[in-house]
């Protein structure tokens, strides 16, 4: 049974899907498929939706957003659903729908606007007219978000290595600058874009840790400085300590 809006859900394949999750998996499939049969029949949808840096710069701001949406392999297009799938269905339920729509496309937006900024910035051809598509640079990114949300959890990377949640951080970012040394920088920009936007959202993994641990120095030092007056009161009645005064 439907349940409308943001927060509503459905059944699929014997397993209740938010409606968000579903929809991101459906515009992903449709758009791709629709992109793939369009070029065949010499229909310009794929250059248009595309992230072109120089475009983007001449006004056509919607490609920020198209360009998440199609997938040229049909086995990239299959694994990105599959991490809507099961990564996205984890962090919509325990983020909410709303947040997590939030991040899938702030992150859209914001890693096509700093590719498009460090095209304009170097004036790098590789960027300024080079067309991204795919969902890869944003499914890396809810990866990442998977991690740092469950890092307890354990998955099997490339369905053979037991992973847990740091390890599958390190994985990810180390895959993507093994791809860009082999494959050349270009290409995997926005992949490393997403990344460090997933990262800075999360307040990455390691860095969080790190900000943790100096917090928690920080509240020490604090309460020191703040008990410095505090002295033990003992009860006449049986000389043990009750209480800081």
């Amino acid at each position: 049974m439907w349940r409308y809006g943001l927060e509503g859900s459905f059944v699929m394949l014997g397993r209740r899907v938010p409606i968000v999750i579903g929809g991101l998996i459906g515009a992903t499939l449709l758009a791709s498929i629709v992109g793939a049969l369009g070029f065949r029949a010499g229909l310009p949808l794929l250059p248009m939706a595309a992230l072109v840096p120089a475009q983007v710069w001449r006004g056509e701001l919607w490609r920020l957003v198209t360009w998440v949406f199609f997938e040229l392999d049909p086995i990239s297009l299959i694994f990105a659903c599959l991490v809507l799938w099961w990564f996205g269905q984890d962090l919509c339920t325990g983020w909410g729908p709303r947040r997590f729509l939030r991040f899938f496309l702030g992150c859209t937006v914001s890693t096509g606007v700093l590719t498009t900024l460090a095209g304009r910035l170097t004036g790098w051809q590789a960027l300024l007219g080079n067309p991204f598509l795919g969902a890869w640079p944003i499914a890396d990114a809810i990866i990442l978000a998977w991690a740092s949300a469950f890092p307890s959890r354990r998955m099997l990377f490339y369905f053979v290595l037991p992973v847990g949640g740091e390890t599958l951080v390190y994985l990810v970012i180390g895959g993507t600058v093994l791809f860009a040394i082999f494959q050349g920088l270009g290409p995997y920009v926005p992949h490393l874009m997403a990344e460090g936007l997933a990262l800075l959202y999360l307040k990455g993994m390691p860095l969080r840790r790190l900000w943790l641990r100096l917090r928690l120095a920080s509240l020490e030092r604090q309460y020191r400085r703040d008990s410095r007056h505090l002295r033990i009161v003992r009860s006449d009645d049986d000389g043990k300590d009750r209480w800081l005064h």
